[in-house]
């Protein structure tokens, strides 16, 4: 008997689509064949275990044309109804006539528009079991950019709520975004719960690893080998701005800046306005202070590519901070878990535009053991627990606090007891349920043949 096949529908970058790409790899491992379909973006490659796989086929589509940043108004709205058409012609030709039918096709919602459309329309033609991966809710995301009350986002709700009540089974991130599906929308098919996990190379470095993994960065990345200069300095391969051998062995230098990362998609639904403020108070508190008394320097790192970043970027240049220092970076996909795994807390400003999804990068850094300060919305105390895991903050003045609090008691070395060790030990039970075990126990089921 063949084995079950299975289509993999992202219509967004695949190479920035972890979670699809979690999908497709378990599936693999499943012993499933994966036509896994969407875009490939510039310097957002796949991983190379995704790429091997001799039982993943990458389908990629070809983006519609779209105006220019700084394009007028208008030509957005002009564009807008030829795009979705494009995309329309393009899925239906590639999942109707082109791949082998398969028996199963998974989609990741939003985008809603075209997709939940296109993939009805398919799997009623093909006699295919439709499977939506609710990440979050199209209509919501509209929202942020038209308000909650145009008429375009009432059209976009009922069109998501439409044609997305009715599949095989539906995925999702949160129990807020179930319970929403089941008691509001009352859709029909199986309906599970199915958090992300991290995958298992997210892991904490040791010391050693630590040391080559600031060599690296030091040594191969521009903006972080320009801030290393200017803030502290560094003598490769003795010596990195945070570590350096000492008889031979790796050891955190005394006095060094204390290690935060964000990770982000440069989109409006994050204000770094509220990174930017709590690094100008934490800034200002440390000039006031004494030098005996003075917390230590920050290192703030923030990941990512997207359409903000440029004036963030900006802004940061003309802040001049003392005692903090931003970095901007984009790290490719096997040097990131190697970043959360050497640093000392992370930071989310994931703001959910429907309160029902969790994010990712916190995930990551809790695979990486990495405690974080993530701003507060409706569903997150799912995943971050106040003073337990991590610290929920609302405010940038929350935000300084809570790193005031943390560095002026944080040792040098891991295995001193303060808040942030304690917090660290309290992931290991986290890290100990990983992707690939914990998708077999609550969606391998869903895939398997029925009579």
């Amino acid at each position: 008997m063949r084995p079950a096949r299975v289509t993999v529908l992202v219509l967004g970058d695949i190479g920035r689509s972890p979670r699809m790409q979690n999908h497709a790899l378990a599936l693999a491992e499943n012993g499933f064949e994966v036509d896994l379909v969407g875009y490939k973006a510039a310097g957002a490659k796949p991983p190379e275990t995704l790429l091997s796989s001799s039982r993943i086929n990458l389908h990629y589509l070809q983006e519609p044309w779209r105006p220019s940043p700084g394009s007028a108004r208008l030509w957005y709205l002009l564009n807008a109804p030829v795009k979705v058409t494009y995309q329309v012609l393009q899925l239906f030709w590639l999942l109707a006539v082109i791949l082998a039918a398969p028996d199963f096709l998974l989609i990741q919602n939003p985008p809603a528009i075209p997709t939940l459309l296109v993939a009805q329309a398919v799997c009623w033609l093909r006699g295919i079991r439709l499977l939506i991966d609710w990440h979050n809710f199209g209509y919501t995301i509209l929202a942020l950019t038209l308000g909650r009350k145009h008429p375009l986002v009432y059209v976009a709700k009922l069109y998501e709520w439409y044609l997305g009540r009715y599949a095989y089974a539906h995925l999702c991130v949160t129990q807020a975004m179930a319970a929403r599906l089941k008691l509001r929308w009352r859709v029909s098919g199986q309906l599970v719960v199915l958090y992300d996990k991290p995958p298992t190379h997210f892991r904490r470095l040791s010391l050693k690893e630590a040391h080559q993994f600031w060599c690296d960065l030091t040594a191969n990345n521009r903006a972080f080998k320009l801030a290393s200069a200017a803030f502290g300095g560094h003598s490769l391969p003795q010596q990195t701005l945070l570590t350096e051998l000492v008889n031979g062995k790796p050891q955190w230098r005394p006095n060094r800046p204390q290690v935060l990362v964000s990770s982000t998609s440069w989109t409006p639904d994050e204000d770094f306005g509220i990174l930017l403020k709590a690094a100008q108070q934490y800034d200002q508190e440390c000039r006031r202070r004494s030098q005996g008394d003075r917390p230590p320097n920050l290192l703030i790192l923030i990941t990512g590519r997207g359409p903000q970043r440029a004036y963030y970027e900006s802004v940061i240049t003309d802040l001049a901070l003392k005692h903090v220092c931003l970095v901007t970076l984009w790290l490719a996909a096997e040097d990131y878990p190697r970043l959360l795994g050497a640093a000392d807390l992370g930071i989310s400003l994931h703001q959910s535009s429907s309160g029902m999804d969790l994010p990712m990068k916190v995930v990551d850094m809790f695979g990486c053991g990495l405690p974080v300060c993530a701003l507060d919305f409706a569903c997150l105390d799912e995943l971050v627990q106040h003073q337990v895991n991590g610290w929920v903050f609302h405010s940038s003045n929350d935000l300084v606090t809570q790193w005031l609090e943390l560095f002026s008691a944080a040792p040098i070395a891991d295995c001193i007891e303060n808040p942030l060790s304690r917090a660290r030990r309290q992931l290991l039970g986290y890290q100990s349920t990983r992707w690939p075990t914990y998708w077999r126990t609550q969606a391998l089921d869903l895939f398997m043949p029925t009579d």
